[in-house]
């Protein structure tokens, strides 16, 4: 989705051999952008099963940043949760994406947030070969990687155990529908709809709301007809196709294979 550049130095300085399942995560590797160059020592790896369908298939995701980064920012259909997360911290982030299985070594890596990158800035990297020496196994993944050229590039080494984030829900048709996050997706459309953001606000993170007042402040009249181009209520509701949930995470994906995800706080789901 977005683009931007790495760079590394990353010696290799651990073996590949033997996994210990306890043994904590550990990175080392740089990224090199905007004539910078940041040590990346924190590593989280989760393993994607693409059940929005958002990509073309499942992925093993390994988050490479200089401060850690906590699973629950890392969980989703995207990775925009991380990218939002990383940038609200000040923390340098890249997102790599290689073989669940680690039988390929083709991978790519985007920049989640660096120093110097523009608000909305994005850098992908993709190499055929960027995964050497990739092992998944007994629940732990680690490797070197890289990624990029020139002014941007990604380089290093990863060990990590690999994060479980277990489905709770996987609801389809009429009952994704029904289901509390598929409700609060809608009415938080139709509030927006009307251009009541009071009322949108009840179903949106403060932050994403926020978000909200801030580009109709900036663009009232684009806002204005955005709002008037969304679809009522019955239409929305009839166009859920499925609500994956993953603890106090959900995603509702639309027949449009559009993806909104939402957060649980409290007993309420809010768009996030």
């Amino acid at each position: 989705m977005r683009s931007l550049a790495l760079a590394a130095v990353a010696a290799l300085g651990f073996s590949l051999g033997a996994f210990a399942a306890d043994e904590a995560p550990r990175a080392d590797a740089a990224l090199e952008i905007n004539g910078k160059t940041i040590r990346l020592t924190n590593a989280l790896v989760v393993q994607s099963g693409n059940e929005e369908g958002l990509d073309d298939a499942a992925h093993l995701l390994v988050f490479l940043s200089d401060k850690p980064m906590p699973l629950q920012v890392a969980v989703g259909a995207t990775t925009l949760r991380a990218q939002a997360w990383a940038r609200a911290n000040n923390v340098s982030a890249v997102v790599l994406r290689g073989d669940p299985a680690g039988k390929s070594a083709a991978g790519t890596a985007s920049v989640l947030a660096a120093p110097g990158l523009e608000p909305g800035g994005f850098a992908s990297l993709a190499n055929t070969q960027g995964f050497s020496a990739l092992r998944v196994a007994a629940g732990r993944a680690s490797g070197t990687v890289s990624f990029g050229a020139s002014s941007t590039l990604v380089k290093g080494s990863f060990d990590a155990p690999i994060s479980a984030v277990p489905i709770t829900q996987d609801l389809k048709d009429r009952e994704a529908a029904e289901s509390a996050p598929a409700k609060a997706y809608v009415a938080y459309m139709a509030a927006l709809r009307k251009g009541d953001l009071k009322e949108a606000g009840r179903h949106a993170t403060a932050a994403r709301i926020k978000q909200v007042e801030d580009f109709r402040a900036q663009a009232g009249e684009m806002f204005k007809n955005m709002s008037k181009e969304i679809p009522d209520s019955a239409s929305l509701a009839k166009s859920v196709r499925r609500v994956v949930v993953r603890g106090n995470l959900a995603s509702v994906v639309l027949a449009s294979k559009e993806v909104n995800e939402l957060v649980r706080e409290g007993d309420d789901w809010k768009i996030d």
